[in-house]
């Protein structure tokens, strides 16, 4: 009989019913644009959001499809992902709970520009364009502050670009793994762990590279101690020599 695998990640089995009040008005107050308002005011906005339970690779929309609304991650995980020309599969990022993606623009006529996959059981709150144009006319240090957050997610995609072009694949690799542990790391015995199903296929989608060359390169990493890899778990054990790999790009 075949045992199964342990791993080092903490992946929380979600109920349906886990998006309780308390955590709705948790989850709202912590959004960048919201953080400022009273808890009054955080109940009423908590009344135009819907929430929804997905299970591991269920879609949540797809790449080209209206953007009807904002979502927001109130447990689980969530990559975001888009074809290239070739019709490869770019992996974009991925989300933890608390952050939000879909459409941040109030007005309408906007479409998503990638597809939002579940990574891990998911309770996702969602509100239409219409509701959030209304939010944001009530609270308009709320709208400043998304025009603001619009800005940097456009310097950060601008930078992605930049590291996919001018960077090699081994610096590439190194890159998205510093800004994975960054994002996602949490101190273990093996290493800085970052913590969320995260297979080769994955790291290949964000570096723009085939799957076996990036299983070559982690491979390389774990023989000289960098990482520590297992299945679809990854563990920074060096960041000094991450950091070094990006710099002889």
């Amino acid at each position: 009989m075949n045992k199964r695998r342990k791993t080092p990640l903490e992946i929380e089995n979600i109920e349906v019913n886990s998006c309780t009040i308390d955590l709705r008005m948790k989850i709202i107050h912590g959004l960048p644009f919201f953080q400022n308002l009273s808890d009054k005011e955080i109940s009423q906005i908590n009344k135009s959001f819907s929430d929804t339970h997905y299970n591991t690779d269920d879609i949540i929309y797809l790449d080209g499809e209206k953007a009807a609304r904002l979502c927001v991650i109130a447990s689980g995980s969530v990559k975001l992902v888009k074809q290239n020309r070739n019709g490869n599969e770019i992996l974009i990022d991925i989300l933890k709970p608390g952050e939000f993606f879909g459409n941040l623009d109030p007005f309408e006529g906007s479409i998503y520009q990638e597809t939002a996959v579940v990574q891990t059981q998911a309770c996702i709150m969602k509100i239409d364009t219409g509701n959030f144009r209304n939010i944001l006319n009530t609270y308009p240090s709320a709208a400043l502050t998304v025009l603001d957050i619009t800005l940097k997610r456009l310097r950060e995609s601008q930078e992605i670009v930049k590291q996919l072009s001018s960077y090699s694949v081994e610096s590439r690799v190194a890159y998205t793994l510093l800004k994975l542990s960054e994002k996602l790391g949490e101190e273990k015995d093996i290493g800085l762990l970052i913590q969320i199903p995260l297979s080769r296929n994955d790291i290949a989608g964000m570096t723009g590279t085939t799957p076996e060359t990036a299983s070559r390169i982690l491979s390389r990493m774990q023989k000289e101690n960098i990482i520590q890899t297992g299945r679809k778990w990854l563990a920074i054990k060096n960041i000094d020599l991450l950091n070094k790999m990006i710099d002889l790009k």
